[in-house]
């Protein structure tokens, strides 16, 4: 899938160093300087998707932020002690730091927004406890405030106080806000093979869309479960998948689900090594409820999984699997009536468990045992 390049705008290159550095100003300067800076992230507009909540407030504080300023310059007789300057020195510091980082998100592309949640939903959190201790450290006493200004001193010290004991970055990944959109987007990216790379190797990328398909609303479920079997196409990413419980999730979807988890369980074991078939091996008699009563598409694919996990797994996967109640008559039913890649699967699994059979008749003449006293209470008798 082709994406325009206008999905990726290129981001404001952030102030340097420099800029960051409060200004030698006269009291009255420093005033108009925290005003025009205030007022200029009060115009900003909250961020559309993710960390839209870490931005709202922010600005919502810096518009109380505005008003202070505008009261304390109506104030011409305000003199102002050495630590209320270093206060606002700093306060002016800190909200380069707030037009900066919202100015940043704003022009980020969605995948470096995405990408980046965690760490820059950490950075609004940052720039609200400066905010918030610079106001409790403000000296209010050295300072001839009136009331209204001492009031709205006192509110937004209590705003920021709040925001500032939640701590919840995964507020703005994709576990809580936007999930739909979250998954559905990164479908939408892993159209790209460069895309697809680079989101498979980001771990808050895979949990966060392991978690959404296991906890989420229905509606995001299927989007997370399209975006996990896109990511699952590159080799490298299915050894995160594995790490981060797709299995267990798959399973655990396989009630809700059934096409989609096994046809996730499908690709996972087929690209993701002995890793991926060990994980496997707890769901074998979950995929063979699915090869029993499942639709024709998922049948066919818990048909094509099992193929995968006996051949890798060994005998002792393909004894699990033997020791089911009734499941050749099933596989021959499939071999009957299912599609023409859900016959061939169906007929290598039951050549597999031939064999194995075989090799347990084997095994039990060599010892000098019959064949039907050895397996008379494990061996599945399969159709001549």
């Amino acid at each position: 899938m082709a994406v325009s390049p206008h999905a990726f705008p290129l981001r404001k290159r952030r102030p340097s160093a420099v800029s960051f550095v409060s200004p030698n100003l006269s009291d009255h300067r420093l005033l108009q300087s925290l005003l025009l800076i205030s007022q200029e992230i009060s115009s900003l507009q909250p961020l559309r998707w993710l960390l839209r909540r870490n931005s709202t407030s922010i600005i919502h504080k810096t518009k109380l932020l505005s008003l202070l300023f505008e009261e304390l310059l109506r104030n011409q007789a305000t003199c102002f002690s050495p630590s209320a300057v270093l206060c606002l020195e700093e306060l002016y510091i800190t909200l380069q730091r707030v037009k900066a980082l919202i100015e940043d998100c704003s022009n980020g592309s969605k995948v470096w927004l995405l990408v980046q949640s965690e760490s820059l939903a950490n950075t609004f959190h940052e720039v609200n406890v400066d905010l918030s201790t610079l106001l409790d450290i403000f000296p209010v006493n050295d300072v001839n405030l009136t009331e209204d200004v001492e009031e709205l001193i006192l509110l937004i010290r209590k705003q920021c106080s709040e925001a500032k004991a939640i701590v919840d970055p995964a507020e703005d990944n994709i576990r809580r806000e936007a999930k739909g959109n979250a998954a559905a987007t990164i479908f939408s990216l892993t159209g790209v093979h460069a895309n697809r790379k680079k989101l498979g190797r980001k771990t808050r990328v895979i949990k966060g869309l392991i978690d959404l398909a296991r906890d989420g609303p229905s509606s995001s479920k299927r989007d997370a479960l399209v975006a996990i079997l896109s990511l699952a196409g590159e080799r490298e990413t299915v050894g995160k998948l594995v790490e981060g419980g797709v299995v267990k999730m798959a399973s655990e979807l396989m009630d809700q689900l059934p096409e989609e988890a096994v046809t996730i369980l499908d690709v996972v074991v087929k690209r993701g090594g002995l890793v991926a078939v060990a994980a496997a091996y707890r769901v074998i008699k979950k995929l063979a409820v699915v090869l029993r009563d499942g639709t024709d598409r998922a049948r066919e694919s818990a048909a094509a999984t099992l193929v995968n996990v006996c051949r890798k797994g060994g005998s002792e996967t393909v004894a699990e699997l033997a020791a089911i109640p009734g499941i050749e008559r099933v596989i021959w039913e499939i071999m009957g009536m299912g599609g023409g890649r859900a016959r061939r699967k169906a007929a290598s699994l039951l050549r597999i468990l031939r064999r194995w059979g075989a090799r347990l008749d084997g095994d039990a003449m060599a010892t000098g045992y019959s064949s039907s006293s050895a397996l008379s209470s494990t061996r599945v008798v399969l159709p001549a």
